[in-house]
């Protein structure tokens, strides 16, 4: 067992109750994809597990152990538990950092972000991909497929923002429609600066990519020079949790519409992730003692980088804000059930929160969030960097939609907004 494993520490993990060979035990799996083995456990094995936070030693545990069930702890079955888990990549470990390094550098040797969701998450065939982002406009309750260009004002509006959902196609259809037929019919963008949620944990508030991104539809290519001013205004490094792109699908799903309808304008692209602005704000505290983003060196740069492309006449760049809203119910560790009366009450914030937006009001957009974290908003940190970059902009609410799983009792809200 190595020094760095002398206090072991386990890595983000979901665990679920289980029953094998009449047996009751827990399957202990990762919640970031680095790792695809399912570790199966008993309660005692369980509890020990707890205890791998980093902070305690192999001795504290046992001790911890024996207090717990009245019985010794032998010094080597810990010792097996911690290797069985760091082969699996669950604990935080020189093993675990040597294979991120080597799946980040295969990654950017390959030259390309692949499709990876093609063929599981939607068609893998471009004609019957290209049918079905169709459909999502036809389908009960959507806009309509876009105007003809014969049938469009000659003079179309430019328009500076987006917000699309990146909620799976089949339950996301008709914001994405609404979304998308509204730029579709506005006036092109020569890039689309594509700003998706990582669902995983990041080390920075906002990670790019250069490898450019391959869908069924053929290869987007990335905008290397309006990449390169982000990089260079911007304090951090914007690559350090690259591979965190290789698996993402929120930046995936828009350019997989985009290419469906844009298939004869090129166009060119800047993918960004955004990660939650908590971690960071500790230090970010202002005069009435609440938090902002403003106060983050990094969150402003890229509002700035962003503002300006946005503004530039050389270029017309538009901004895609690729997220979801509220996240509520047992599958997001709320217990109980969600009644008509909670889910009303998710709408009435959730339309709150996006009047704000409408306005570009990004801070009291982000204080409504934060006083209400039930809602677990997890797309608040690239609305709010859009909303930043944007401002004076008008906003406008397309679509709102709430897919309600009654199996689980959970709900996921999302909508469509068009800044011009």
């Amino acid at each position: 067992m190595g020094d760095d494993l002398h206090k072991p520490k386990l890595r983000p993990v979901n665990a679920i109750p289980v029953m094998q060979d009449g047996r009751e035990l827990i399957c202990v799996y990762d919640t970031t994809g680095v790792s695809q083995k399912h570790v199966l456990v008993n309660a005692q094995t369980f509890f020990i597990l707890g205890r791998f936070d980093g902070e305690h030693t192999v001795d504290e545990i046992k001790l911890a152990y024996t207090r717990q069930f009245g019985e010794l702890l032998l010094g080597d079955r810990v010792a097996h538990i911690i290797e069985q888990l760091d082969e699996a990549l669950l604990l935080e470990s020189d093993r675990l950092r040597r294979h991120l390094a080597a799946q980040l550098d295969a990654y950017r040797r390959s030259g390309v972000r692949r499709a990876v969701h093609a063929g599981s998450s939607y068609p893998d065939d471009a004609d019957k991909l290209r049918e079905l982002v169709r459909s999502f406009f036809t389908m009960e309750g959507g806009p309509g497929l876009p105007k003809p260009r014969t049938e469009r004002p000659k003079k179309a509006k430019r328009i500076k923002a987006l917000v699309a959902p990146h909620i799976d196609f089949e339950r996301g259809a008709r914001a994405y429609a609404f979304a998308y037929k509204e730029l579709v019919e506005g006036l092109p963008a020569d890039t689309y600066v594509i700003i998706g949620i990582a669902h995983h944990p990041s080390s920075r508030p906002y990670v790019a990519t250069r490898n450019p991104f391959e869908t069924p539809f053929g290869r987007v290519e990335i905008d290397a020079e309006l990449l390169g001013r982000i990089e260079a205004g911007y304090p951090g490094d914007l690559y350090t949790d690259e591979l965190l792109h290789a698996g993402e699908h929120s930046v995936e799903f828009q350019l997989v519409v985009l290419q469906a309808l844009l298939e004869d304008r090129p166009f060119r692209i800047v993918p960004l992730l955004a990660s939650s602005f908590d971690p960071f704000l500790d230090d970010a505290v202002v005069d009435d003692g609440n938090a902002s983003p403003a106060a983050l060196p990094q969150v402003e740069a890229m509002v700035q980088a962003l503002r300006q492309a946005v503004g530039d006449k050389g270029k017309r760049v538009c901004l895609i804000a690729a997220v979801d809203l509220a996240h509520v119910g047992n599958q997001f560790g709320d217990p109980g059930e969600l009644t008509t009366v909670s889910r009303e009450r998710i709408e009435v914030a959730d339309r709150e929160s996006l009047a704000a937006l409408e306005r570009c009001d990004a801070d009291v957009f982000f204080e409504a969030v934060q006083k209400d974290e039930d809602r677990k908003v997890c797309g608040t940190p690239a609305l709010y960097t859009v909303v930043r970059a944007i401002e004076g902009a008008s906003g406008r609410l397309l679509h709102y939609e709430q897919a309600f799983t009654p199996e689980i009792q959970s709900l996921v809200s999302f909508a469509a907004m068009v800044f011009r």
